[in-house]
């Protein structure tokens, strides 16, 4: 979702197309919608879970991008972007693995067995 805003919203205000727009239109916004729709909602996991994956998402994306951006106007060397690049992927495994452990990634109801066949 967030490679969809980064991309498509230049494009819709005028600024032009950059390198990824296509990608985010043909496969990003697809996916995401199929994403949401199959996995949350009633019996599924809870639309606060979707909150806390889009958090987390903006959160990594920051995490990727700020480093980045400091290191071109000389704020920081490039030692400290490759380490804090090769941290990001411990990172995220920290977020998964308490999204697991949260009530948040509890189907929001749990589904009750039919009693007719």
């Amino acid at each position: 979702m967030i490679n969809v805003v980064f991309h498509v919203i230049p494009l819709i205000l005028g600024v032009g197309y950059g390198a990824g727009t296509l990608t985010a239109i043909i496969i990003f916004i697809p996916l995401c919608a199929w994403m949401i729709y199959t996995s949350f909602g009633a019996g599924r996991m809870s639309y606060r879970a979707l909150a806390l994956l889009v958090g987390a998402g903006v959160l990594f994306h920051a995490l990727l991008t700020i480093p980045m951006i400091l290191l071109l106007q000389g704020a920081i060397s490039e030692t400290s972007v490759v380490m804090i690049q090769v941290a990001n992927p411990f990172v995220l495994m920290v977020i998964l693995s308490a999204a697991e452990r949260s009530r948040l990634s509890m189907p929001a109801r749990q589904r009750r067995p039919s009693a007719s066949r």
